[in-house]
């Protein structure tokens, strides 16, 4: 029996549809298959929210001296519960002192606070071309308002017949506020061509009072220390 050559053209064609049988099966099976689902992202974190009660809890600014006003600066306000040289302003109508600066040595006296009150002194550092009057601010304590009752030139006695200091220097402005003030706000009582801006959360403690205490942390409690054995003999 003769043995079919190998280079049969017959053999040869049975080889090439068997490739192409296999290759179109695998290529209907890859369209077959389903698609793979893409992963999910992860959730996105919330954001961040500053809790209400913190904002809430948070302490008001106190101011910081001086502090920038329409006639200079406001190097600071100053507590006193004694009494405070001022020109007797009775005693200068009746004597026909009506003019500040007249008569002041003959007719000042010691004037003090009213009863449950305090003096609160504005001291302002007045520019050159600036002027500052009596009543160009007040203080309010606890949303009551508290006018200037009298003026100084530097160190000398108040006076009330001074409405306005309109020269460089040092300049105070006498108020009587109630002596349980803890903090002032000088705000603006008249409006003018100048800008004034108001000032808040003066601290007013009487002295020795703190205007936030907070409680110190009690100190850790120390671990005893042992006793020494005692040695052997």
């Amino acid at each position: 029996m003769r043995k079919a050559p190998l280079h049969n053209p017959r053999w040869l064609w049975l080889g090439v549809l068997g490739g192409w049988f296999c290759l179109t099966a695998g290529l209907v099976a890859a369209e077959a298959a389903p698609e793979a689902a893409p992963e999910a992202a992860p959730p996105a974190a919330a954001p961040a929210t500053a809790p209400v009660e913190a904002a809430a809890a948070a302490a008001p600014a106190e101011a910081a001296f001086p502090v920038a006003v329409h006639s200079g600066r406001l190097l600071r306000v100053e507590r006193l519960e004694a009494a405070v040289p001022c020109v007797d302003l009775e005693r200068a109508i009746a004597a026909g002192h009506l003019e500040a600066g007249t008569g002041d040595s003959a007719l000042e006296a010691l004037r003090p606070p009213a009863d449950g009150h305090c003096f609160a002194i504005a001291i302002v550092e007045i520019d050159r071309g600036r002027s500052l009057s009596k009543v160009d601010y007040r203080l309010e304590v606890d949303g009551q308002a508290f006018d200037g009752i009298a003026m100084a030139l530097g160190e000398a006695a108040f006076d009330q017949r001074r409405q306005v200091v309109a020269e460089p220097g040092l300049a105070r402005v006498l108020f009587d506020v109630p002596s349980g003030a803890a903090r002032l706000d000088l705000v603006p009582a008249l409006l003018t061509a100048l800008p004034m801006r108001a000032v808040r959360g003066i601290a007013f403690a009487a002295p020795g009072v703190a205007v936030e205490a907070t409680p110190a942390a009690a100190p850790a409690a120390e671990a005893p220390t042992p006793a020494a054995a005692p040695a052997a003999a």
